[in-house]
């Protein structure tokens, strides 16, 4: 836990991290599951903001960016982004749904208090178009633009919907790994079709 903060010398801090939970947004919510996208508040020496990071061989997110990492049980979860007050990370599929998983940011090796997080079988919410937590979804119609009142669907056409916390998959999906083309889920054999 004793980390040191690597740009100063000093002992890195001990720092407290809490969930977004004021309403259900793009990433947040009180409880969780797995592949859940979350949004963690968090404080330590500040850093420039880091997106998204692909390994090598573009197989998969970077569980660390940063020097920052987050913990669902120990295991660490893909991170999306980090800065110095927010951390968004992808939950690991493997969470057990009716338990209570312990989330930690880790930070230039010091590990933040646990926060108890319940897990659900799934927590699903819709991204935002403005990445706001409100107003119009992350929608887009066949021909990838976006949908909207002004620029609706197709009738008989598809429509992406970007969504998160759908929990564990079959079959199941592999941590932070990118697939070429998910797998249709278990629930549905085809595609919905809006007359």
């Amino acid at each position: 836990m004793g980390g040191r903060d690597h740009a100063t010398g000093r002992a890195a801090s001990h720092h407290a991290v809490e969930r977004r939970g004021e309403r259900r947004q793009q990433c947040g919510g009180r409880r969780v599951a797995g592949g859940n996208c979350d949004a963690l508040r968090h404080q330590h020496r500040p850093a420039n903001p880091a997106s998204l990071q692909l390994s090598g061989d573009g197989s998969s997110i970077s569980k660390s960016i940063g020097a920052t990492r987050v913990l669902f049980d120990g295991v660490a979860a893909a991170i999306i982004y980090a800065s110095a007050t927010q951390v968004n990370a992808v939950s690991p599929y493997g969470l057990a749904a009716g338990a209570t998983t312990q989330v930690q940011v880790e930070y230039l090796g010091a590990l933040s208090s646990a926060l108890p997080v319940p897990v659900q079988a799934a927590h699903p919410g819709l991204f935002t178009a403005d990445a706001s937590g409100q107003g119009g979804g992350a929608i887009l119609n066949q021909d990838f633009s976006l949908n909207r009142d002004l620029n609706p669907a197709a009738r008989g056409s598809v429509v992406m919907i970007y969504s998160t916390g759908g929990g564990a998959t079959t079959p199941p999906e592999v941590d932070a790994a990118i697939t070429p083309a998910p797998p249709a889920p278990s629930c549905c054999s085809q595609p919905n079709r809006f007359p």
